[in-house]
């Protein structure tokens, strides 16, 4: 059985077997290292197995899964790695030929010492992760009651997140919206009152004859009151006898008489001369144009009106999608409430850590335990480390160096071997180009004197 247990906790201990063997006064010093890496292991693969088996089922209650088991033996295994690979880093310094002087001493235990620095820091990493699942398991009663109050402070931040989002969301749909309704129409008053301005548009030839018209029919009208205006008077003045004035009006009565029968007649003319004009060519070519023109801002105002159309029609349809995308959206973060109202538990790893620290903040006593277990864990983890610098220097360690010396002796006599043959055949080279180039100048001197 021996034969068994002791290899193996002597390979934990970073020890090369088959030298060991040769020194038995050795077996128990790395024998008691090896015992001290494995006790670390085992703290890590029982600790993690608290915070997996918590994760898994939100709590220390429940039956211990396989990936619980499988889980803290890799992390066990992690640990007994990293703790194998730090112990076998350090070398026992030392001159087994001479007795050290204590400076000899001294430099010899700083180079030991380096190798404590880097495990220090991941003493405190490890003992840290490791506390934490065993803090949780050992007050796993009094973190119950904070779980609670964090449970219910948790619900109420998702609540009031969800409900602000509803809130954003309103105000973003109550933008969208009025961005979409300020859109304006185009404006059709100017293509309404530009065919208004073509249909009252006349000819102006035709407007000149009917200003010639007007003026003569106000001259007509004009000599016609003149003529009944100057025969009144001529009669009134016929009844006190045909003085000067009745000759007088009685004249500027046929004056007129004559001038309106000639305005009648030039107004009947014109009259004439404007029905001749409409029905001119030149009448009817005017008014074909103003009915294309007529023709062609009523199509602009139609397509105006249609595009106005179309507008309503577009932005119906786009508050009719940003309602829908409202609608979907709210009725995603109310579902999301609903579900959070309805599965949520709360009790998960991290929930848990929050409130053991909340726990450890209320009483003073349990930071002075926790440094303490934080202690502990730290010397468990750096024990392998002590372990192996308080153990003076052995033979094992001095075959183990002189191995390493040797190995290192050879290999340096290997590459200055190599080297000087290099060099020697790097000399013959440079001889042997020399008598060339020697050989090809005696025969170009030659080639030169013939």
């Amino acid at each position: 059985m021996r034969n068994i247990i002791y290899p193996f906790f002597w390979w934990l201990a970073g020890a090369n077997i088959n030298i060991l063997k040769e020194h038995e006064e050795d077996y128990e010093k790395y024998f008691q290292i090896g015992v001290a890496v494995f006790t670390t292991a085992l703290m890590a693969t029982i600790t993690s197995g608290f915070a997996i088996h918590y994760a898994i089922n939100n709590g220390f209650s429940g039956s211990i899964s396989l990936a619980t088991i499988i889980g803290s033996l890799f992390w066990g295994f992690i640990i007994m790695s990293l703790d194998r690979f730090l112990v076998l880093s350090v070398k026992k310094e030392g001159n087994s030929l001479i007795e050290e002087t204590p400076y000899e001493k001294f430099q010899n235990f700083k180079k030991e010492i380096i190798y404590v620095f880097p495990r220090l820091i991941l003493a405190l990493l490890i003992s840290q992760i490791i506390l934490e699942p065993l803090e949780l398991y050992l007050f796993k009663d009094q973190v119950a009651n904070y779980i609670k109050v964090i449970q219910e402070k948790e619900k109420k931040n998702f609540i009031d997140i969800q409900n602000k989002k509803l809130e954003e969301l309103e105000k973003q749909y109550n933008k969208d919206k009025n961005k979409i309704n300020n859109i304006k129409k185009i404006d059709t008053s100017e293509s309404e009152k530009q065919i208004s301005d073509i249909q009252n548009k006349k000819d102006p030839k035709l407007l000149e004859l009917e200003e010639d018209l007007k003026r003569l029919e106000k001259k007509y009208n004009d000599t016609n009151k003149q003529y009944k205006d100057a025969r009144e008077n001529r009669d009134k003045e016929l009844k006190t006898g045909k003085g000067p004035n009745y000759y007088k009006l009685k004249e500027l009565a046929e004056q007129s008489l004559k001038d309106s029968k000639d305005y009648k007649q030039k107004v009947k003319e014109k009259n004439n001369e404007i029905q001749k004009y409409k029905n001119s060519k030149e009448h009817k070519k005017f008014l074909d144009q103003k009915n294309k023109e007529i023709k062609k801002s009523q199509q602009e105002l139609t397509e105006i009106r249609n595009q106005n159309i179309q507008m309503d029609k577009n932005k119906h349809d786009k508050i009719e999608q940003i309602n829908q995308e409202y609608d979907k959206k709210k009725k995603e973060i109310k579902k999301e409430i609903n579900n959070y109202n309805k599965n949520y538990q709360g009790n998960n790893l991290i929930i848990a850590l929050k409130a053991k620290n909340e726990l450890f903040n209320t009483d003073p006593k349990y930071n002075q335990l926790h440094l303490l277990l934080l202690a502990l864990l730290i010397t468990i983890e750096l024990l392998p480390i002590i372990l192996k610098l308080l153990f003076s220097r052995s033979s094992y360690d001095a075959h183990i160096q002189k191995l390493v010396s040797d190995k290192l002796l050879n290999f340096d006599a290997s590459i200055r071997k190599n080297k000087l043959k290099y060099q020697m055949e790097h000399k013959r080279l440079i001889m042997e180009e020399n008598k060339k180039n020697t050989i090809l100048k005696n025969s170009l001197n030659k080639i030169k004197l013939a």
